[in-house]
């Protein structure tokens, strides 16, 4: 789940919905699973499969976790990551992310 902080402007509140209308149909093991959105004003909240190691971000702040991936695994993660992006810039019409960092890649067991 996460939360949005942002206050919306009517217009704001039509691209959320736009972007809520593409992301319900995205199906792809590379991209997480959109599976609703909670509005509770004034708070926003998607909500998406569980990811149970949370961010990238998360996992590379524990410096025992990165030692322990190996080169393969590394390698395996940024693959991941990049089938994801193919995937959505594949997609009619082409998504492009706009914010891709380490704190929206999720990682699962």
């Amino acid at each position: 789940m996460k939360k949005l902080y942002r206050s919306m402007s009517a217009r704001d509140a039509q691209l959320f919905i736009r972007e809520i209308s593409i992301i319900s149909a995205l199906r792809s093991p590379y991209v997480i699973l959109f599976m609703g959105v909670c509005v509770a004003p004034p708070e926003l909240y998607l909500i998406t499969e569980y990811m149970p190691r949370g961010s990238l971000h998360d996992v590379m702040s524990v410096p025992a976790v990165v030692s322990a991936l190996s080169l393969k695994r590394r390698v395996g993660m940024l693959l991941d990551v990049s089938r994801g992006m193919l995937f959505l810039h594949s997609h009619a019409p082409p998504i492009i992310h706009r914010d891709l960092t380490s704190l929206n890649i999720f990682v699962d067991e």
